[in-house]
């Protein structure tokens, strides 16, 4: 726990970071910590339902029908997978009239809550929120309920919803689906080839039981780090985190990631024929984020395309205008040997070998 009194705006803001994101997941299951991060909006066995007990029941009916659905897959039996996902429907409805919807989301309102929200990389998830300062003690009521007690309701449901939103980001962007291929083109070998929001074969086996698992292994006290900064007494604060967090049990450690992307001997191309306005990235392997080269590099894109003074700002947009913006990063991620990433946005199409040449 990282505190950081400052006194001034009766506010407090709390950042609550799992060490546990994409790179984690292993092949057939990736996608799992992006919808951990949906699932942990849903309450608990107090917050978010009626009857806990009957949505139990419920549950072990949806994840029976879940796993003849994959079997159906596995089978090609289309008529008996449609058959047991209809009825996963029938039940997720059944069950919904137990839920109080969006509880967890009101008693933080109703409290003064902004900016409740979370999000997942390749190397964690986060989640956060502001509080008026009179209202400490219920944050840390309410992170440990969800910690030690969470209840994933809604979850077929809400997998559909991940699922769509990879279908709207990925699939139907040609964005999403340049980044992805590039990523992929990139990291061979290391998961920071594997898309965070997840790929839709592994979306579609990953049941309830699955990701539970996951979260009672992973995302325990002893991988999360909680960052409070705003108007707070340093003493009662550790006094409540003590309290609330101290009793939850340790979980395991994130698994080691292993996978060392071998190095890159030749070039590598990836084109995308898509009906729609031209994009190009292109990308050059650099180190992670605490070598000794890592402010160079920082330096380095600051040059390139830090505003419109930069060199290929100039060069590409006001001088040659051949390209309507253009940035840089690194990326995905930090704890690892990164990617260097020039964007584009080409004027046409037939400017992209001129872009290339520039840069």
């Amino acid at each position: 726990v990282l505190l950081l009194p400052r006194p001034g705006a009766p506010t407090v803001s709390f950042v609550m970071q799992y060490a546990i994101g994409g790179v984690h997941e292993k092949p057939g299951e990736t996608g799992v910590a992006h919808l951990l991060e949906h699932m942990l909006f849903k309450g608990s066995e107090s917050i978010g339902t009626t009857d806990i007990a009957a949505e139990r029941t419920l549950f072990e009916q949806m994840d029976r029908l879940h796993d003849a659905a994959v079997a159906a897959a596995d089978a090609d039996d289309r008529v008996e997978m449609e058959r047991a996902r209809m009825e996963i429907d029938r039940l997720e409805d059944e069950a919904r009239s137990l839920v109080v919807s969006n509880e967890f989301d009101r008693i933080l309102s109703r409290a003064g809550a902004q900016g409740l929200n979370a999000t997942t990389s390749s190397e964690s998830t986060t989640y956060f929120v502001e509080l008026p300062a009179n209202r400490i003690e219920l944050f840390f009521a309410l992170e440990a309920d969800r910690m030690a007690h969470p209840v994933f309701r809604e979850f077929y449901s809400e997998r559909d919803v991940v699922m769509e939103e990879r279908r709207m980001r990925v699939d139907a962007s040609p964005g999403g689906t340049l980044y992805e291929r590039h990523m992929a083109a990139a990291f061979r070998e290391h998961p920071y080839g594997q898309p965070v929001v997840g790929l839709m074969t592994d979306l579609e086996r990953l049941g309830r039981r699955d990701v539970e698992r996951y979260y009672r292994n992973y995302y325990g006290p002893n991988n999360a780090v909680l960052a409070v900064v705003g108007s707070f007494d340093r003493d009662q604060v550790e006094t409540f985190a003590r309290r609330y967090l101290g009793p939850i049990p340790v979980g395991l450690q994130p698994p080691e990631v292993e996978a060392a992307e071998p190095p890159q001997t030749s070039e590598r191309r990836v084109v995308i024929q898509w009906d729609a306005e031209p994009a190009m990235r292109i990308g050059w392997h650099v180190t992670d984020a605490l070598h000794e080269d890592a402010a160079a590099i920082a330096m380095l894109s600051a040059v390139l395309t830090g505003g419109r003074t930069s060199r290929l700002y100039r060069r590409l947009v006001t001088r040659d205008q051949i390209a309507a913006s253009v940035f840089s990063a690194t990326g995905p991620g930090s704890r690892f040997p990164q990617l260097f990433q020039i964007d584009v946005t080409p004027m046409q199409t037939s400017s992209t070998v001129d872009i290339e040449d520039a840069i």
